[in-house]
């Protein structure tokens, strides 16, 4: 349960929708901008220019952790705050009955809110999953329990 290879098999799927969608917020830029100007939330809205660069940005910074072994666990952590936070936000206004803009570019796009909201959910609790896992990893490195722990 706590092995290297359950940390490569839950990394994945983290990697590929954070690097998707960070690209995609890059890619289409004004469309993202436009996004975060409709937000219901006026603090994004009125930080879109921060905001549009700095969300895609840390999306590709927590990837590359990701995929460094050594930086995993950060990987990991980081990952847990960003899909939180989406969650919360997307809870908010679900809940609230606020229209979204999405600015959720290609597949994901086509998801409903409710849908988006389920996927949120299940890549937190990957990514809570992948932070203990690589906690207990570097528990076990450090007290010499496992010598194959590579970083």
């Amino acid at each position: 349960m706590f092995s290297r290879k359950v940390s490569d098999i839950l990394v994945a799927p983290l990697i590929l929708v954070l690097l998707y969608t960070a690209l995609m917020k890059i890619i289409d830029h004004a469309a993202f901008v436009s996004n975060l100007a409709d937000s219901p939330w006026h603090l994004i809205a009125g930080e879109r220019i921060w905001f549009s660069w700095a969300l895609p940005i840390g999306e590709l910074i927590t990837t590359i952790a990701l995929i460094i072994p050594k930086f995993r666990l950060i990987g990991f952590s980081i990952s847990t705050l960003l899909f939180a936070s989406f969650t919360t936000y997307l809870s908010y206004f679900i809940l609230s009955k606020i229209h979204l803009p999405c600015s959720c570019g290609g597949i994901i796009g086509y998801l409903n809110w409710h849908q988006h909201l389920l996927l949120n959910i299940v890549l937190l609790l990957v990514s809570v999953w992948g932070t203990l896992v690589e906690i207990k990893l570097h528990r076990q490195y450090e007290s010499g329990d496992n010598l194959t722990y590579t970083t």
